[in-house]
Formats: C-alpha cells, structure tokens, sequence
C-alpha cells in the first residue's frame, strides 16, 4: 500500500464507505505493512482508537477519535499535494498492474475504478485535489471501429459521455507524444511515420497500429455487435471503455490536463458471451469463479470467452511494451 492510498482509504472510512471492501479497514489496520511510511500512519490511527474508545455501540471510536482521524487525513492530503504525480484511472486490476510493470511508480498515482464511470470521477477528483499534474484514463477498450483489431493502441483526442458532453484531450500532453505518435495531417489515422517501437517489429508486427481518434464513454456495457456499430455511426467513436469520461469529466472541473490512452480488446464486430458481463467486481478484480459457474450452465459460450481472454492479453500486451516511452514522453512534457 502507498501513503496517497491509505489516505484515500482514511477518508473512505470517515464518510463511511470503507473503501468498497467491508475488511479494508480491519485488514489495514490489524496488519504491520512493510512501507514505513504507511506503518507510522496505520500506528497513528491505532493510538488514535486507543485514546478514543467508542462510545456506541457498532462504533469504531467516539465522534472525538473521529475528529482526530479527519485531522490526520486533512494533514495526508497536505503533504500529497506538495508531491507532483500523474493520476492514472484504470478500470481493472489487471490495467494497473501493466501501468505498474512499465512506468517509474514513484510518478504516479492509480486508482481502479471497476469499471464504473461515478467511481472513476470520484477517484480522478480525489487526485485533482491532492494536486494532480495531469488525469491518464489507461485501459482495455472495446473496438467500434471494424479497421481495429485486438492490441492496436488508441491515444484518446476526444471522450464522448453517454449524456452527450465532449471532452477534449490536452492539446500540449497530445503533442508531447507526437515524436512517438506522429499522425498524417487532417485525418486522425494510424500513422506511416511514427516512431518503429509503436510500429511493431520487424516480425510482422506492423498490423499492430497506433491511432489518434475519439473514444466513447459508456455507462452501461456495450455487449452486443448492434450497439458498437451504433456508437462508430452516430458517434465516430472509434473505441468504448467505461472510465475515461468519467476521469475526463473530473480532470475538466479541476482544469487538469487529461488524456486517455487505450488498448483495443474486443473488437467490433465480436459480443461479449453473457458469462462475461458480471465478471468485473467494484474493486476490478475478475470474479473468476462466477464467470466460469455461468460458463458451465451454459457451455456453448467457452469459445467466446476464450477469443475474450486472448483479445484481451494482446491488449494488456500491447500496454505493457508501450506504457513506458508513452509516460516518459508526458513526464517530460509535464517536468516531473
């Protein structure tokens, strides 16, 4: 656990949603962590309990020991804000592990939304507060667009939400990317001239593709071929995810910069078996053994939910051999 992470859970408990997991609280503050950092926290917080011993019944302490505890989340949220960082959105547990094998951690902060759009704006506002140099919205993508296929690359120049609003990418993070993502003029399209690590190796790899396009924010899961085709006509979205408007939405009302880079999964012409669309629990993780239990009632959906599983470790894949030059690109460009 990080320091910006207890806080977050700190502030969770406080409003009396103990981080979507009933034992999150128990588990953080029964068990030593290995950071110092956060072990002189989760001590802070125990003596905090021992002087203010619960007065009600169910309570953890008294409305004092409450007291208290804001004032040690409020001094948290001080001494974060004086540390500059990226805030990235992922949807998946899986997402931020790829952003974590490629990028310096000590530059960012992440937050899984479990692919919940007023989840992921909640945790963007949370980074905007705590001083944000920019919002990342980093994910798996269903394709709309039937030209993309699985691990092809999406730097996201607009969001559209469900509602209609549009969010613009910023236009200085987009051009820092440009030596890497370099696009032919007047058309977002894969680029011929970017840079060989984004074009695919020598292999056979140039199928692999980077594009500069909008990106739909959905709500509610585009499961169906029907409704992706839907979205690219009227939209001209050419991918669907289910955070990047709601991390873009929060970065807007703080006027942080934001920009979404994402991973085609699905694509466009593929549904999604329906053991599939409750796989994803509020903190990201897959709900594996649900997914199989539905799978097993009904076999005939094991080969989709394999092409499912393969599209996405291309995607994941395609995150994890790029997510480093694309973040050190916008750490320079963000002088972190």
């Amino acid at each position: 656990m990080k320091k910006y992470e207890a806080h977050r859970l700190i502030e969770n408990f406080i409003k009396g949603a103990p981080d979507l997991n009933p034992c999150a609280w128990d588990d953080f503050t029964s068990v030593k962590h290995r950071s110092p950092e956060v072990e002189a926290i989760r001590l802070e917080i125990l003596d905090i309990e021992e002087r203010n011993r619960a007065d009600k019944k169910g309570h953890w302490c008294s409305e004092k020991g409450l007291a208290e505890l804001q004032v040690l989340a409020d001094r948290l949220k001080e001494e974060l804000v004086q540390e500059k960082f990226i805030g990235v959105i992922c949807g998946l547990k899986s997402e931020a592990a790829a952003v974590e094998a490629s990028v310096d951690r000590s530059k960012i902060r992440i937050g899984v939304s479990g692919a919940n759009a007023a989840r992921a704006e909640d945790l963007a506002r949370g980074f905007c507060e705590q001083g944000a140099s920019a919002i990342l919205s980093v994910g798996v993508s269903g394709g709309l667009d039937p030209a993309l296929k699985p691990g092809d690359l999406i730097i996201g120049e607009t969001v559209i939400a469900d509602d209609g609003s549009v969010y613009a990418s910023d236009k200085y993070l987009l051009s820092s990317l440009t030596p890497a993502l370099s696009r032919e003029s007047g058309n977002p399209s894969t680029s011929t001239n970017m840079d060989p690590r984004f074009r695919g190796d020598d292999r056979g790899e140039a199928a692999i593709r980077t594009k500069i396009a909008t990106i739909f924010g959905a709500d509610d899961i585009i499961e169906s071929a029907q409704k992706k085709a839907a979205l690219f006509a009227n939209h001209g979205a050419v991918a669907v995810d289910m955070e990047s408007h709601g991390a873009a939405r929060a970065a807007a009302h703080a006027g942080a910069p934001f920009i979404a880079i994402r991973a085609i999964a699905d694509p466009a012409d593929r549904a999604l078996p329906p053991a599939a669309l409750g796989a994803i629990a509020p903190d990201g993780s897959t709900l594996v053994f649900k997914t199989l239990g539905a799978a097993l009632r009904d076999p005939k959906q094991f080969p989709d939910l394999m092409k499912l599983g393969a599209d996405s470790a291309a995607a994941t894949k395609r995150l994890r051999r790029d997510l480093g030059p694309l973040f050190a690109a916008l750490m320079s460009a963000l002088d972190l």
